[in-house]
Formats: C-alpha cells, structure tokens, sequence
C-alpha cells in the first residue's frame, strides 16, 4: 500500500488449528469484490497463549475476531460485554472490538436457530458438549423438547445437560460408548464434533446402517467433499444440513456485527461456494438439489 492508503483493519480467527477452516477466503474475496477496507487473518495458538490473543482484539487496528475450537467458553469469559446468546450457552464464536471494549455474540448459536427452524424434530442426539454443541443446544431450545447429549468428555456432557434442563428441555448424558443405542430415538442428530473434519477422516461418528428411521441430520464439519456422516445420511434418505451450510449462514449472522450492508448475504453465500467448490446441503435429500 502506498502512504496515502490507511492499512485495512483486521478481522481474526483464532483458534488451535484454523487451517481447515474456509472462513479467510470467503471473507478476503468478499471483501475485495466489494472494495471493504478490512482483511481477515489466522491466528493459531496455544491455550496458554489466548488472553494475550483476545487481548490483542481491542488493538484500534482489529476489527472483530471470530473464535474456534477449543477456546470459545474461555474467549467468552474474556469478553467485557455479552449478548444474550452468549449467555445463555456459555461460548461465543464473535468479538467485535467497540473502542476497545470486547463484545461476545454467537453466529453459530444464531445459524443453527435458523436453520432448525426449517425442520420438525422433537427429540435430538447432540454428538459433542463443546463450544459447537452449546450453540447447537442453545440454537434447537424451543424447537427441541428432548436431548441425548453424548461426548468422549462425560463431566463435559453432563455440564451441557443440565444447561439444557435450565431452559426447559428433557436432557441426558450418556457415554460415547452409548450412542448407537440412542440413535433410533432420535429425529434430529447433530454431529458437533470435529469427526470428518480431515479429508482423510473416513470416520462416522454414527456408525453405519443405524439410520434407517431417517432422521434430519445436523452435521457442523465441512470440507470440499461431504464427510462420510453425510454421504450416509443422504444415502439413507436423510435431510442432511451441511458445515458448509451452517459456516456460511454464521458468516452472513456477523454482518451487523462488522457494521456491513445486509445485502452483502448475497455475496457471502456466492463466495463459499466458490471457495468449496460445491453447492452447501440445506436440508438437501438423495436426489434433491441443495438450498
């Protein structure tokens, strides 16, 4: 840049391993299609190292920050103001830097309200009882009467139980072990951990051929190609909701955040399509097309 352009202010993802994430390309392009003066960035680091990280969010040259595994609960705690979402699920994904005061919201709280609003399901299988799963607990409350919440963390799943009963719903913990049992009670599943992240991961975190009820799935991982828990969704007769979906819908919730234009939803949604390659599965079904 030359002297007389001001540097772009920053928007940063931090988080413990970020490379996977598609968030950076899908901002960056929308940002230069669109002439915005921000630019978004990794920030890998270590558990020992995110107070220093947040801290640097309230820098006059960081814009807002998004946040990812492991650190959302902390991240929260951190923050100076939180939204009622954050709150309510005890994790934020969103710091928006106002004169250097930190305020927490939850996009992904916000994209799975939407998105679960688009299917019936009265009783759910919560696979994971992290930052994800909070969201996706706190995004299914009112919609969802009942939840089985399973996690390789036992006092992690219980945790989230209890939260969960604090809003009114019917919730239990159960041992990893025990999921294929709690499959066939289940018209929701949402795989909010990070199985299938990998493009070499061709792990399930539900084992094959216990989908035969077909209940909606919920799937928080995504990469270029569908993860083997969706390909066997949709090939089971599934309604499938992609990570790529539900990335996409939590990057047009923080367009209020960033002070953007609402008609910038557009561009977004067009951006991670290009980034992925593919089309996101919005309820998508074998044989339907997604959106």
């Amino acid at each position: 840049m030359n002297g007389n352009t001001p540097e772009p202010r920053q928007v940063v993802l931090i988080g413990g391993r970020t490379g996977a994430s598609f968030s950076p390309a899908v901002w960056n392009q929308v940002f230069a299609d669109f002439g915005i003066p921000l630019e978004y960035r990794r920030l890998d680091i270590s558990a020992a190292d995110l107070p220093r990280a947040v801290g640097g969010v309230r820098h006059p040259g960081v814009a807002a920050a998004n946040v990812t595994m492991p650190y959302k609960a902390r991240a929260a705690a951190l923050a100076d103001v939180r939204d009622a979402d954050t709150e309510r699920a005890g994790v934020t994904n969103f710091l928006v830097n106002r004169s250097g005061m930190l305020h927490a919201s939850n996009t992904d709280l916000a994209a799975a309200r939407v998105a679960l609003q688009r299917v019936t399901a009265r009783s759910a299988l919560l696979l994971g009882a992290g930052g994800a799963g909070a969201a996706a607990l706190g995004g299914a409350a009112g919609a969802v009467r009942r939840v089985v919440i399973a996690d390789r963390d036992q006092a992690a799943a219980r945790g989230l139980a209890a939260r969960a009963r604090g809003w009114g719903m019917a919730a239990a913990a159960v041992a990893w072990e025990a999921v294929p049992a709690a499959v066939p009670d289940a018209d929701l599943i949402v795989n909010a951990t990070p199985i299938g992240m990998d493009a070499a991961d061709r792990r399930s975190p539900i084992p094959g051929g216990l989908l035969g009820h077909r209940p909606a799935v919920y799937d928080f991982v995504y990469r270029s190609e569908m993860t083997p828990l969706q390909a066997m969704a949709l090939e089971a007769g599934c309604l499938v909701y992609d990570g790529l979906a539900h990335m996409t819908e939590q990057a047009v919730a923080m367009i209020p955040g960033l002070g953007l234009a609402p008609e910038l939803a557009g561009a977004i949604r067009h951006a991670a399509v290009a980034v992925a390659g593919r089309a996101p599965l919005t309820w998508a079904s074998c044989g339907s097309t997604a959106g």
